[in-house]
């Protein structure tokens, strides 16, 4: 590998001092158009990057959120790892990301893995099973954190989450007004995520008010999916079977808009389909999918937002939940 160019280098080039450089990079202090010109074109011309881990030892910081997610899979966490990378960009930080698939193992070394490389602060979402254990480790540590996507009732964890229940009542008070009272809801695995379990709570007091509580109905699954060709194949040979299927999450309902197609299902001819965090992805698919849509740009920014105050001793509110938004599709017809 060839050496990389040093700070003195580009001094010597532009004709100016090391600290004049150092100056011009860190933004401490102006230097005039004609300097600031000429160690930009000392700096293209040697190539050169300046020391991260020099700027890190002198800041006593490494400048770097750690992230911790199940996947990049799911079109959620992308979007939401996406989102934490451009508000770390903004301000002056990079996010290094760790993927746990939900196991608590690997959670666990995710967390003290990205410690010991010496992030500034944490974004995490952490399965339910072990989230207790897992914040008692951040809080002994003493390392700044907030939950992406986990709500905690009564808790003083700082975190960043969507209306999970509210929304889920607004989605199924829109179905029912159509017309629909067979309402099925797949579920992604409570002990997973606590959002999926707030989801159905949410389902689950929109169908009592409106008066369909002998109609409720919740399946749970994996996050693997494993099972879920044989439970859609069974609720279609039900004689009474649901005229709408929701899911908890998009990447749900693909798989089971896909599985619906496979049987020969018309959608929404012969059952419905809506979803939560469908997203830009739902609205090209074939039907279009009605869907719950999360802000997950905003989301993102907050949750940076919210650790990097805590980082740089700045005061905002550190429990955020947001609104989201019900986007029309096709998959959605009247109830029959």
């Amino acid at each position: 590998m060839k050496r990389r160019a040093t700070i003195a280098q580009v001094a010597k080039e532009a004709g100016v001092s090391t600290a004049t450089v150092s100056r011009h990079l860190n933004q401490t202090a102006l230097v005039n158009d004609d300097t600031a010109e000429r160690i930009r074109a000392a700096i293209e011309k040697l190539s050169y990057i300046p020391s991260f881990v020099g700027k890190s030892l002198k800041e006593n910081r490494s400048r770097t959120i750690g992230v911790v997610i199940p996947s990049i899979i799911p079109q959620s966490y992308s979007w939401a790892v996406e989102s934490l990378q451009r508000a770390c960009r903004a301000r002056g930080y990079a996010a290094l990301v760790m993927t746990t698939a939900y196991e608590p193992a690997d959670e666990r070394l995710a967390l003290e893995t990205l410690i010991a490389r010496g992030v500034d602060g944490l974004v995490v979402n952490l399965g339910s099973s072990h989230l207790e254990e897992h914040l008692a480790l951040l809080e002994r540590l003493e390392v700044p954190f907030v939950l992406l996507f986990n709500e905690e009732e009564h808790s003083q964890h700082p975190f960043v989450a969507a209306e999970n229940r509210l929304a889920m009542q607004q989605l199924v008070e829109h179905v029912v007004a159509l017309g629909h009272q067979r309402i099925t809801l797949l579920a992604g695995d409570f002990k997973d995520a606590q959002r999926y379990a707030l989801r159905a709570q949410g389902y689950r007091e929109a169908m009592t008010a409106a008066g369909l509580a002998q109609h409720i109905d919740v399946k749970e699954l994996p996050l693997s999916l494993n099972g879920s060709e044989a439970l859609v194949t069974e609720l279609l040979k039900t004689p009474q079977r649901p005229s709408v299927l929701l899911t908890t999450h998009n990447s749900l309902a693909f798989h089971v808009l896909g599985l619906l197609h496979r049987h020969g299902i018309q959608v929404p001819a012969e059952i419905s389909l809506a979803t939560f965090n469908g997203h830009d992805i739902a609205q090209i698919l074939s039907p279009t999918l009605c869907s719950i849509e999360q802000p997950f740009d905003a989301m993102g920014k907050a949750a940076v937002d919210i650790v990097l105050g805590m980082i740089e001793g700045e005061s905002r509110d550190i429990q955020q939940r947001f609104s989201c938004t019900l986007q029309g599709g096709q998959s959605l017809g009247n109830g029959h």
